[in-house]
């Protein structure tokens, strides 16, 4: 089988009763010599039967008409001349098994599932000859076999009602009383156990039955380990697991070949777009888009020609990582169906598409990005309401922050620029910056002076270098500040040895009476920096380490 069966509890169905359907013909011979008279009129027979699997306690039955306490069938039936045979098979279970038209169970079952879903065919019997004898074959001396009746898988819904001709019975046989054991059931429906084996059946009622908070527990503790084939396969038991670890396996994707957390290829969502709708967070690096140095691929789903980016309404983190210039098509949707919270861009932004995506970004909190400084961009004041971070040069933060609350401001290397014009600029911002709450300033390529101070007056946390010239200025013109930080700087001349001592630090706590903590960064690391964290003494001449911690961002040496 191309698909697996979902099977559900035998209670999940109510059946009912109607009117009885009494047999075409009174005896064995009498079918026979319709059939003989049909096959001179229309030519070979045509029959179909459904297979309806359910479980019960776990184990597949499946469901069987017993006539006349005397034999059992599978419903279904003959097909009229020309009849397609999977509509044909829907209309013969209708006949068979469905509620009549107005009765109250039609009512009941209205809007639920009245659709019958035909799966794969299972098997084929020919019959040769106008005998009872049926073959899963054609005999090598038959050239026009008298009727050919074909099998097929029927994939039950979660809940139905069934109609039973009064008749007939509707009995739920399981496969160990049908194994091999053909003697009471005839050799086509004592085959049914090999053909079902054939795919994999998974038994969705059990998964119900467990507690949801057992089934997230389960699944958590999986994916604590970052054990990705265990929860591949926790996904194949049933449908409710299979939700719960879909949410973690594609939780996060990207195409890096490894990470500190679980992550999905970008390539399983170009083969199962309807994946997309787990995807919370999306890095997208240089080699997904190029294949050659100068050659797009569109591997990205993001990028690619089409509309898998629509399968993405969930998507709230997207990180892009460019060596020099970026897809022309990135970021070009007519209506994106996510809001983003984060946004990074790594790399040459492309100005046009950056400032029209953000255009329709209306809850974008966090924003990392460098625009180019020979190109004017100018964002609406319309874009991104409830921007709070902001990380960039300075293109980025004239373009920016203007007109936005932002609380925490990353203001990177300053570049290429005549420290004699920083002054026009931080006066246009001075409104915005008396807004800050956190700042981050390094790497200054100049080292010009702070001119900025003076709007600084919500400033509460710090990040700067030990080594900044006006340092004390700076700290004496913040009269809010309660979080000092210092970073390990690559260039840096000295180290802060200094001011990592209990007097060190002491002498800071001592000059600014707010001053709560100072996190210093004693050496250098990756992009997770280990930082130490001393507070004061009770009489501030001192400071004391309270604890260390590794963190890569401003925002987490703020308390919460």
């Amino acid at each position: 089988m191309s698909n697996t069966i979902a099977l559900y509890p035998l209670s999940n169905f109510t059946f009912s009763t109607k009117e009885a359907q009494p047999e075409e013909d009174p005896s064995v011979s009498a079918r026979l010599q319709r059939l003989q008279n049909n096959y001179e009129d229309f030519g070979m027979r045509r029959t179909v039967e459904g297979i309806l699997v359910v479980h019960d306690h776990g184990h597949p039955h499946i469901l069987m008409l017993q006539i006349a306490n005397a034999f059992f069938k599978l419903p279904g039936d003959y097909l009229k001349p020309g009849e397609d045979e999977i509509e044909g098979l829907k209309r013969r279970l209708d006949e068979r098994l469905a509620p009549p038209p107005g009765s109250q169970f039609d009512q009941i079952t209205h809007g639920i599932n009245n659709e019958w879903e035909i799966g794969d065919c299972l098997a084929q019997w020919w019959r040769p000859n106008f005998e009872t004898f049926m073959y899963p074959f054609i005999p090598a001396h038959i050239t026009k076999p008298k009727e050919c009746k074909k099998l097929f898988v029927v994939q039950m819904p979660e809940k139905k009602v069934l109609a039973v001709p009064k008749n007939m019975k509707l009995l739920a046989i399981p496969l160990f009383e049908l194994y091999d054991n053909a003697a009471r059931y005839g050799p086509q429906l004592s085959a049914i156990p090999h053909l079902l084996s054939r795919g994999p059946l998974t038994v969705a009622g059990f998964a119900h039955r467990l507690p949801v908070e057992l089934i997230e527990m389960i699944v958590h503790y999986v994916a604590e380990d970052s054990d990705y084939g265990t929860l591949a396969s926790i996904a194949r038991v049933n449908k409710a697991l299979c939700e719960q670890a879909r949410r973690l396996l594609y939780r996060t994707v990207s195409n890096r070949e490894r990470g500190p957390e679980l992550t999905a290829h970008p390539k399983c969502l170009k083969d199962f777009p309807h994946l997309g709708k787990y995807v919370h967070s999306y890095t997208i690096l240089h080699s997904e888009c190029y294949t050659g140095h100068d050659t797009e691929a569109h591997a990205s789903p993001l990028s690619y020609p089409g509309t898998i980016y629509k399968n993405f309404i969930n998507l709230k983190e997207l990180s892009l990582k460019f060596e020099g210039r970026s897809p022309s098509s990135l970021l070009r949707f007519p209506d994106p169906p996510f809001q983003l919270e984060t946004l990074r861009w790594k790399g040459r932004a492309n100005t046009s598409a950056l400032v029209g995506f953000l255009e329709t970004q209306h809850k974008l909190r966090r924003l990392e990005v460098h625009l180019p400084a020979n190109i004017r961009t100018d964002l609406s004041t319309g874009s991104c309401p409830n921007l709070l971070y902001l990380s960039g040069c300075r293109s980025t933060i004239e373009a920016c922050l203007p007109g936005r609350n932002v609380s925490i401001l990353i203001w990177e290397e300053c570049e290429s620029y005549d420290p004699l014009e920083w002054p026009d600029t931080l006066r246009l911002l001075s409104k915005e910056l008396g807004r800050l709450k956190a700042l981050r300033l390094l790497n200054w390529k100049y080292r010009c002076q702070l001119r900025s101070v003076q709007y600084l007056k919500q400033v509460q946390y710090l990040e700067i270098s030990h080594e900044e010239t006006t340092l004390h200025s700076i700290l004496f013109a913040l009269p809010r500040l309660i979080g000092l930080i210092f970073p390990y700087e690559f260039q840096q001349r000295t180290d802060v040895s200094g001011i990592r001592s209990p007097t060190g630090t002491g002498e800071f706590f001592e000059l600014y009476p707010h001053l709560q903590f100072i996190d210093i960064q004693p050496r250098r690391s990756g992009i997770l920096r280990n930082f130490e964290r001393w507070v004061p003494s009770s009489r501030r001449l001192e400071g004391t380490v309270q604890k260390t911690f590794w963190t890569s961002d401003i925002e987490q040496h703020m308390p919460v």
